[in-house]
């Protein structure tokens, strides 16, 4: 009998990493397709369709024990070189605070791998800062090394400003068709994206130009309590863009929401329980939590903030320094 249930979990485990494995190769391929288009805005829109239309194509495959997140944000440093009022990531908050920190390499690989333990995939895994490229160059590499060593991780999005030049010896690094940078384009204050294009460019490392928002950001409002009902919070977060899809890890935590991530780490808000679950290395209950957290409908956090409500603001303004 036991011999029998092994085999059905080899079998089990079989069909997912096949899967897994050919949503991977589909994926990889019609990215790199697409740089044989010359509109940014037109590819970052194909883009978006070959992602979708591949990934519901082949979900119909999937059981529905397979739990597979879209997307995950990483971040690394709160280290950045602009200074932007209106940034989601609340990275001004941190220099008025000398709250600054960097990761650690160790510790974020030890929680990426218990919380791999408790999905099948994750599509895409957005390191971001501040501002990337001024974490330590070594410790990032051995990061990207270790990220590219998940067979769960189907693409890896290294996010920049644009604004610094990377040296040589992380080209080999980048150089992966798992990986893409993303250069954000704020205009004159990428002072250095065209010399960073040519640089990727040059050393054949994927990458993509992301337009300057000329709509603007979306406002998140002042960072305090609103007082609404939970039939409110419901209402708006089921408006949100950002609720349950840019899913951060910070510390041994995993949040739905980076502001919610960030307005803790800070202190501006309580600790509440139901933003976060905790990243332990044991992987049926790993399993049972997620799953639990992807099915909430709202979360403390989203009392205090606006980002639903949609009211635009000019993107990366700069602040003074505090």
């Amino acid at each position: 009998m036991r011999e029998r249930e092994r085999e059905r979990e080899r079998k089990r485990e079989g069909v997912q990493e096949s899967r897994l494995s050919l949503i991977k190769a589909i994926i990889t391929r019609d990215t790199r397709n697409l740089s044989e288009i010359k509109s940014p805005t037109f590819r970052k829109a194909l883009r978006a369709i070959y992602f979708l239309i591949n990934f519901f194509r082949y979900a119909r495959y999937f059981k529905p024990s397979f739990i597979c997140l879209t997307h995950i944000n990483i971040q690394i440093t709160t280290r950045c070189t602009l200074n932007c009022k209106d940034c989601n990531s609340l990275m001004p908050y941190y220099s008025k605070f000398s709250r600054h920190w960097d990761v650690n390499v160790d510790e974020l690989l030890k929680n990426i791998n218990n919380l791999l333990n408790g999905l099948d995939a994750i599509m895409a895994v957005s390191v971001l800062g501040g501002e990337v490229f001024l974490f330590s160059e070594p410790e990032l590499c051995r990061l990207l090394e270790g990220l590219k060593s998940y067979g769960k991780i189907v693409k890896i999005h290294l996010l920049t400003n644009g604004t610094l030049i990377p040296s040589k010896s992380i080209v080999s690094h980048l150089r992966d068709p798992k990986i893409e940078v993303r250069i954000s384009d704020y205009g004159k204050l990428s002072s250095k994206k065209d010399e960073l294009v040519s640089f990727l460019s040059e050393n054949k490392i994927s990458h993509f130009v992301v337009p300057y928002c000329t709509d603007g950001w979306i406002e998140f409002g002042n960072l305090t309590k609103r007082g609404r009902s939970r039939d409110e919070l419901q209402r708006l977060s089921s408006k949100c863009i950002s609720f349950m899809r840019c899913n951060p890890i910070v510390g041994n935590r995993f949040y739905s929401c980076s502001l919610a991530s960030n307005m803790t780490d800070l202190g501006l808000k309580p600790d509440e329980r139901d933003d976060f679950i905790e990243l332990v290395d044991k992987p049926k209950i790993m399993r049972a939590n997620i799953k639990k957290f992807l099915s909430m409908d709202c979360i403390p956090s989203c009392d205090f903030c606006d980002f639903a409500l949609g009211k635009k603001t000019k993107a990366a303004v700069q602040r003074e320094p505090y």
